[in-house]
């Protein structure tokens, strides 16, 4: 399982770095901040032989009464199957429902994590499962 990413030279990226990587990991920043560069990035590097899940725009055509049940079933893959799981999104909706999971459990180190990019910095603002489910509980930003 990944623990950081250092990504230099690619795509929209000079130097870029992820720390702090759980199980499941959702990307979220604004349109064209790199975030479907990064899965391509990891694509690049690794196979799902290796337990690697990479899914862009991961709420993509579901209504967001399903989405719990979706992270729901694949926090229990991920976890079933030794996976460790890339998505982005752009949805208010979808991180929510991320969070309602991560309240769920119990914080680990290879749990669920939320990285947040920005165009031009050099590494992800990383919320924990805490920091996520306390986000939602107080209705904060984390996109």
């Amino acid at each position: 399982m990944l623990r950081s990413l250092k990504i230099k030279d690619f795509r929209c990226f000079q130097n870029f770095e992820l720390q702090n990587l759980g199980r499941i990991n959702l990307i979220v920043g604004k349109n064209n901040s790199g975030k479907t560069s990064i899965l391509e990035f990891i694509r690049l590097q690794t196979s799902q032989e290796n337990g690697f899940l990479l899914v862009d725009e991961i709420d993509k055509g579901l209504h967001f009464s399903v989405m719990p049940e979706m992270w729901r079933l694949i926090w229990e893959t991920s976890k079933r199957l030794n996976i460790q799981v890339f998505a982005t999104t752009h949805s208010d909706d979808c991180w929510k429902s991320l969070g309602a999971i991560a309240s769920l459990e119990n914080p680990s180190e290879d749990g669920i994590m939320i990285h947040r990019i920005e165009k031009g910095k050099s590494h992800s603002i990383a919320f924990t499962e805490r920091q996520i489910a306390i986000a939602v509980e107080r209705d904060i930003e984390v996109r």
